[in-house]
């Protein structure tokens, strides 16, 4: 799967990541927008065809499933990684572990 030079964040996710504030506080900390974004589930992260650097956001509950999945990203410039979308909205915990995690790389 050809990946458009635009695209600067790659979030591969197992559930549907809603457009909140928390998505928007989180894309705009990174100076994106959603247009820089391409969402994908993880069976897709093998097909990836890259011709330039990008990030990762892996959301996941299942840790196996993240550590299995970061060695296959192509192309890394930085990869996070939190629970599923979900579990981040309600977890203020992991919010902070993932915010720790972006403001170390940028």
């Amino acid at each position: 799967m050809p990946v458009a030079t635009h695209i600067r964040l790659i979030i591969i996710a197992e559930q549907e990541i809603t457009p909140q504030p928390l998505l928007s506080d989180i894309l705009h900390s990174l100076n994106l927008q959603i247009s820089d974004c391409l969402r994908i589930d993880f069976d897709f992260v093998p097909h990836l065809n890259l011709q330039h650097h990008v990030d990762y956001w892996l959301l996941s509950d299942n840790q196996e499933k993240i550590d299995r999945t970061l060695s296959q990203c192509p192309q890394v410039q930085h990869q996070w990684q939190s629970p599923a979308w979900q579990t981040l909205r309600q977890s203020p915990q992991a919010k902070r572990q993932l915010w720790q995690q972006m403001q170390k790389s940028h």
